[in-house]
C-alpha cells in the first residue's frame, strides 16, 4: 500500500470517483487508463498486465491527486 492512500477502503472510494487512474508514458505519448474499485481487488501486477502496459513503457499510479511511479 502507498503512503498517501491510507486503506484499500480509501483507495475504494477514490475509483468510486473515478479518480483512480493508470498512466503509461511511452515514446512522448501518455495513455491514460481508469481504474475501477473491482481493480482494487487485484495485484499492481495483475492490473499492470491486463491493460498491456508492460512493453517498455513508464508507468504511474494516480490516486486521487497523487501519483507515484511504478517500477516493472
Amino acid at each position: 500500500m502507498l503512503d498517501f492512500a491510507p486503506s484499500i477502503s480509501a483507495v475504494r472510494r477514490v475509483a468510486q470517483q473515478k479518480g483512480l487512474r493508470l498512466i503509461r508514458e511511452s515514446d512522448g505519448d501518455q495513455q491514460t487508463t481508469q481504474l475501477t474499485e473491482a481493480s482494487v481487488q487485484h495485484t499492481l501486477g495483475a492490473v499492470v498486465s491486463e491493460v498491456g502496459a508492460l512493453d517498455r513503457a513508464e508507468l504511474y499510479l494516480k490516486v486521487g491527486r497523487k501519483v507515484a511511479r511504478i517500477d516493472v
